[in-house]
């Protein structure tokens, strides 16, 4: 059975782009929003381990890779302390799972 487990609605205005419509399968995804409703989106693709950092403040369609072993966007952009952590935790939790399924497709 497949069903929406969450929607999010787009707090930026129409000049952020159109927000990503992400699929999730084989992916790490996570959802952020500050105190001033500005929204990021992680994802990584568990296969090659890449991850994309998307961002209504930023411009949805401004797409920011991301160092998973460094928690290091490839792009200048601003962050709050909260939004630092949040991408520092991200890239924890991604690097766990890509490590993990490449040890576990190795044996």
């Amino acid at each position: 059975m497949s069903a929406t487990v969450l929607t999010i609605k787009n707090n930026h205005g129409t000049d952020s782009g159109d927000p990503p419509n992400l699929k999730i399968e084989q992916s790490y995804t996570s959802y952020f929003e500050n105190v001033h409703r500005e929204q990021w989106v992680f994802q990584c693709d568990y296969g090659t381990g890449k991850a994309t950092l998307y961002g209504g403040d930023i411009g949805w369609d401004n797409l920011v890779p991301v160092d998973i072993h460094s928690n290091i966007p490839a792009k200048e952009i601003v962050l709050c302390l909260e939004e630092r952590v949040w991408l520092i935790v991200c890239c924890l939790v991604a690097r766990k799972i890509v490590d993990h399924r490449y040890k576990t497709t190795k044996l």
